[in-house]
């Protein structure tokens, strides 16, 4: 008995050893699954990872597929547009070299217009000089101003003038041909010296009529505003193109009558207007009228080069030759012994050069 409780004793021990030692390996075992359950949990996870990686490289591959596809059209596009541009090109290159050609032909064109303008200005020289020396002899003969040797010298200048002037017309037309700007204004300074060289012929005609008292006048009541209004018109132009100011300064005195001959008195006011315009580059010229006694009095004022105190002594002094042929002295000559037949007078009030000029034109009042 004590043998089998012994035994049963080391059975139970033994049995108990066991069972510490299964309830180790229990525990191990679950210690174990849990790892097992920790690490399917991370491959769980990393699987999941993975599968939105490769979610990701899909959408990534499909991204650049669309931009490939998209490169590759827009590849496609800029070389069609290369191609039309290229195209284009090529038009407008066939369209320069047409141009070209044109350019190339009108040069030639304008080459021989130039050419024969030349020679049309070699004519107008000749044409000229010819006029020129046909006023130069005459000079000679001016010195006297006597009527029969003016009018030989009106008479033998109208040919080479009228020719000089149609030239000039077809010219400054472009009957013969288009001219550059530079023609245009050398044709405009030609017009300018043929318009004073006839200028000059008439005036010296005028001054040999009124020396041999061949200048009638009709004396007759006129309003002086009349004669200022239609004074002032004809040099309007002339002031415009020079951008000058023309003032005229109305008060009472122009609202009465003058006894005179209105076209003489014209003549008269408009040498001394033009005289002011041309000798006046910038500023203004003025007109006025006053009343002195029985007498109307208009002044011409003007801001321009002004005369010199050595030349004033002799401003109404009958002109030599050579002042008459540089355009000085018979622009004044000729109002004054105008303005004597209409029984009146003109006179310099004052004179600075560079500052200007005042010319009084004195007239008869109607009535007196």
């Amino acid at each position: 008995l004590e043998e089998q409780e012994q035994a049963l004793a080391k059975s139970k021990e033994e049995r108990q050893a066991k069972g510490a030692k299964t309830s180790a390996e229990s525990k191990q075992l679950a210690a174990k699954l849990k790892t097992l359950a920790d690490r399917e949990r991370q491959l769980a996870e990393q699987r999941q990872a993975l599968e939105a990686q490769r979610a990701e490289l899909l959408q990534a591959q499909q991204r650049m597929a669309q931009a490939d596809t998209s490169r590759e059209t827009q590849s496609r596009t800029y070389l069609q547009q290369l191609e039309e541009q290229r195209q284009v090109m090529a038009k407008h290159r066939e369209q320069l070299e047409t141009q070209l050609r044109q350019f190339e032909e009108e040069r030639k064109a304008f080459e021989e217009e130039r050419r024969q303008f030349e020679v049309e200005r070699q004519k107008l020289q000749e044409q000229s000089l010819t006029a020129t020396t046909t006023a130069s002899t005459a000079q000679h003969q001016l010195d006297d101003f006597s009527t029969e040797t003016l009018t030989l010298m009106a008479n033998e200048l109208d040919g080479p003038l009228t020719a000089l002037q149609q030239w000039l017309t077809l010219l400054m037309q472009g009957d013969l041909g288009a001219l550059t700007p530079k023609a245009r204004e050398a044709l405009a300074e030609m017009t300018k010296v043929h318009d004073q060289l006839g200028g000059m012929v008439r005036e010296s005609l005028d001054a040999a009529r009124l020396d041999h008292g061949q200048v009638r006048v009709e004396m007759r009541p006129v309003p002086l505003q009349e004669i200022l209004t239609h004074v002032v018109e004809q040099v309007k132009a002339s002031v415009e193109a020079k951008h000058l100011a023309l003032h005229i300064k109305p008060n009472g005195s122009t609202a009465v009558s003058v006894l005179t001959d209105p076209a003489r008195a014209e003549e008269v006011l408009l040498q001394l207007l033009r005289n002011a315009v041309q000798y006046t580059d910038t500023g203004t010229i003025s007109v006025a009228a006053s009343l002195k006694g029985e007498r109307a009095v208009i002044t011409i004022t003007d801001t321009g080069i002004g005369i010199a105190p050595e030349r004033q002594a002799h401003l109404f002094s009958k002109p030599v030759l050579g002042t008459i042929l540089h355009g000085h002295g018979l622009g004044l000559y000729l109002a004054q012994h105008l303005a004597k037949q209409l029984q009146g007078e003109v006179a310099l009030v004052d004179s600075e050069p560079s500052k200007g000029s005042t010319f009084a034109v004195t007239l008869p009042k109607a009535g007196a």
